[in-house]
This record gives structure tokens, C-alpha cells and sequence, in this order.
């Protein structure tokens, strides 16, 4: 009776543990899941901001110098979200969450096709990244926001 009775302990743990570890792994998907949603948004906002900051750039009397800052942040941001997103991915890997690990790296991989069109843009107009606007910049090269 007493090896009956231990043989059922050990299987509810076993199956406990079972249970937990697959609550788990849907807890983790979910979670997964809902972050992707989140970094897709945030991808999609700053993708629609990028275009109204470049239409207003040619619009007269358009505070360039704030437009400037707004796309160099943007830049700054969009380069720091890799090392999350890395994260996230690995994460997903090591769940082996494929579909996760496809939508991170899409999400990832515009983000970084974003950067790259706002650095380009930077590169052309204010290559120094002070602001100002390489037209009205007295040292077009070095940064320097006081002129």
C-alpha cells in the first residue's frame, strides 16, 4: 500500500510539473505574442511620424531645427530597439516558437530598413546631427547646435 501510495505522489508531481511547464510555455507565448503586437504598432507609428516629419520639412516656415531633432531621436531609438529585439528573438528561438521568431525578425528587419532611411536622410540634410540644417549650418561636419 505504501509503495502504491508513493508511486501515485510521484506521478501527480510528475504530472504537476507537466501541467506547469506547458501553462508556461502558453503563458510565455502569450506574452511573446503580445509584445510582437506592441513592436509591430510601435514600428507602424514611427514609420507614419517619419513621413509627416519629412512632408513638413518642406513646408515654409516649418521649424526644421525641431524636425531634426525628432528624426535624429527617432534614429537613436529605432538603433537601441535591436539589442531588444534580438532578445525577443532568442527568446522565441529557445521556446521554439518559430512563427514568433519569423514576425520578430520581419519586425526587426523594417525597423532596420527605417533607420536606414532616416540616416540617409540625416546624412543628406544634417550630417552632423546638431540640428541644424546643412543650408544654415557654419560647420556643416562638426556639431555644434550654438552656431
Amino acid at each position: 500500500m505504501k509503495k502504491i501510495l508513493t508511486m501515485f505522489l510521484l506521478a501527480f508531481l510528475v504530472f504537476s510539473v507537466l501541467g506547469q511547464t506547458v501553462m508556461a510555455d502558453a503563458n510565455d507565448e502569450s506574452r511573446l505574442n503580445y509584445i510582437y503586437v506592441q513592436e509591430l504598432l510601435s514600428h507602424d507609428l514611427l514609420t507614419e511620424q517619419q513621413q509627416t516629419l519629412v512632408d513638413q520639412l518642406g513646408d515654409t516656415g516649418a521649424d526644421v531645427e525641431q524636425i531634426l531633432t525628432l528624426l535624429h531621436n527617432m534614429e537613436l531609438a529605432l538603433e537601441g530597439s535591436e539589442a531588444n529585439i534580438n532578445a525577443l528573438i532568442a527568446e522565441a528561438r529557445s521556446l521554439e516558437l518559430t512563427d514568433l521568431v519569423t514576425s520578430f525578425t520581419e519586425v526587426k528587419e523594417a525597423n532596420q530598413d527605417l533607420e536606414q532611411e532616416i540616416d540617409t536622410l540625416l546624412d543628406t540634410i544634417d550630417n552632423d546631427r546638431d540640428a541644424k540644417h546643412v543650408t544654415t549650418d557654419n560647420c556643416p561636419t562638426t556639431a555644434n547646435a550654438n552656431q
